[in-house]
């Protein structure tokens, strides 16, 4: 599962709390990377960081098919980024969009 946009980990905590295998977070604030990282630590195996921009990272290359998105976007790159995964949309098994 691919988590877009993981801010302090709230969807980020729930979906490991649920079960979810492996979960790859990709955020681009340093801040709220540094505030999920404690999660990284209780999930070594299951939970990987990426800082960097998901509007210019393949996020295909990250996990193997079948992947998932899962994400809470912020409004100024949510079209962007939809437009971009429904055009990869043989790439993935589901994307979500999780309201805050």
């Amino acid at each position: 599962m691919v988590e877009v946009g993981p801010g302090p980990g709230g969807l980020t905590r729930a979906l490991l709390a649920t079960g979810a295998s492996h979960v790859y977070a990709v955020e681009l604030d340093p801040r709220a990377v540094a505030v999920i990282e404690e999660l990284a630590t209780a999930f070594p195996q299951r939970l990987d960081i990426i800082q960097a921009d998901a509007l210019k990272k393949d996020l295909t290359t990250l996990s193997p098919a079948p992947r998932q998105i899962v994400a809470n976007l912020p409004y100024n790159v949510a079209t962007p980024l939809l437009v971009g995964w429904l055009r990869q949309g043989a790439e993935w098994e589901r994307l979500t969009y999780v309201p805050a």
